[in-house]
């Protein structure tokens, strides 16, 4: 036994606190997984972007998956149906009390259900946004006042509570020759996301993730697979 802030707790509890909190979730992949240094980890916010139909959502629905199986509580963002479908109805149905879905009529109030959701005791929580370029609203791709705030509050909530923020949206434009994509309304907020992964399509069966910029402070870094 040992005495931690004046209460008796036995050392294997805490352990398995530590463990429970700090196990990054798994993406369904073990390639991608050592890929992100072990999966989605607390702390820590992920963009996945590409263009229209190669399989952003259908990567989300994996990772979501994998959260449920842990027992995380997630909590889903969106206007379309197809996460939901992706899982299966006997899953939805035993643990309905750890999946809230949403579809937010704007940023802000996105922010604020994302907060609701974050201050109920659990260990764990997977913040889960797709198709972000629906509430973005500016088609042109030119960052807002509203989009600043949600990228930083975003990030404040993440920080404080330990949860891990997945974003999915598509892309603008192609820097250069690069192929480096710049999501609508994103491009000045890069660093803001500890992982960014960008989904392509080889052919029509096969997706992958062509590259995974990973921010660190002010340094990027880009893998190709």
């Amino acid at each position: 036994m040992r005495v931690t802030r004046g209460y008796y707790m036995d050392i294997n509890i805490i352990k398995n606190l530590y463990i429970k909190q700090d196990t990054p979730i798994s993406t369904g992949y073990n390639e991608l997984d050592i890929m992100l240094d072990g999966g989605i980890k607390p702390y820590n916010s992920y963009l996945i972007y590409g263009e229209a139909g190669v399989g952003k959502t259908l990567l989300l629905s994996k990772i979501i998956k994998e959260a449920i199986k842990g027992r995380n509580k997630i909590f889903i963002a969106t206007y379309k149906d197809d996460i939901l479908r992706n899982i299966d109805d006997k899953i939805k149905d035993k643990l309905s009390n750890l999946i809230f879905y949403i579809r937010p009529k704007n940023l802000e109030k996105l922010i604020k259900s994302m907060e609701d959701i974050l201050k109920t005791p659990e260990t764990r929580r997977l913040i889960a946004i797709d198709d972000l370029n629906h509430l973005i609203g500016n088609k042109d791709g030119s960052e807002s006042k509203d989009l600043l705030k949600f990228i930083w509050s975003s990030k404040k909530l993440v920080n404080r509570w330990g949860a891990s923020l997945i974003i999915v949206t598509g892309i603008s434009q192609i820097v250069g020759n690069m192929s480096f994509y710049i999501p609508k309304g994103l491009s000045r907020y890069k660093h803001v996301f500890n992982y960014i992964l960008i989904v392509t399509k080889v052919d029509d069966k096969t997706v992958r993730i062509s590259d995974i910029i990973r921010s660190k402070s002010a340094i990027i870094e880009i893998f190709r697979t």
